[in-house]
């Protein structure tokens, strides 16, 4: 998979098993640029691997959630930590080029 050659019918799919498709931008000025959004919200499995690998404090809600439900309790800078760090996952692997962010 490489986010160039996404599409509505064949999606990225990151490392974390996110998909991702293109999402047309009429009259923006992207750059040439192509915006990817994943399909859903980012899930308790996506954000899980993060808290984890980066031991970060995360708050489980009071209510039973599985793993495919969104993740919750997450703050601002919570989710850019997760950004960055799913960044720099994924260029890590080969996954994204240096000029891709989440």
């Amino acid at each position: 998979d490489v986010p160039t050659k996404a599409a509505k019918d064949l999606p990225f799919l990151n490392s974390l098993g996110m998909r991702f498709v293109p999402v047309p931008i009429p009259g923006a000025p992207a750059d040439g640029k192509r915006l990817l959004m994943s399909v859903w919200e980012t899930r308790v499995q996506d954000y899980e691997v993060f808290a984890k690998e980066t031991a970060r404090d995360w708050t489980k809600p009071p209510f039973p959630q599985t793993q495919e439900h969104p993740a919750v309790e997450v703050s601002w800078d919570d989710a850019v930590a997760f950004c960055e760090w799913l960044t720099g996952k994924e260029r890590q692997e080969g996954r994204i080029s240096v000029e891709d962010v989440y």
